[in-house]
């Protein structure tokens, strides 16, 4: 029915939006906005909080240190710092 084309249509446009607006991050919120739940708005706040990548991945950072971003919880910090296993910064 009509209704369920609109919807469609309407799906659509929002993914073709976000497709766009994804390929106009900075590769950094890229990353961080990839993990699964954490938007582009809490990728923002963790770089402007902790400065870059290496930073929110240094060793001792911690679960908690993350949480105090808005929005990420236990499971997104954990998801977070689990990019060090495949993170060759140096200084880790």
């Amino acid at each position: 029915n009509h209704t369920q084309q609109g919807i469609a249509k309407s799906r659509f446009a929002y993914e073709q939006q976000q497709v766009i607006k994804n390929a106009d991050l900075d590769s950094r919120i890229q990353l961080l906005s990839s993990i699964e739940g954490v938007s582009i708005n809490q990728a923002e706040a963790l770089l402007e909080k902790f400065g870059s990548i290496p930073n929110i991945l240094r060793v001792k950072r911690t679960q908690k240190e993350l949480m105090d971003i808005t929005g990420i919880n236990r499971r997104k910090a954990k998801a977070i710092l689990n990019l060090r296993k495949n993170y060759d910064g140096g200084e880790n």
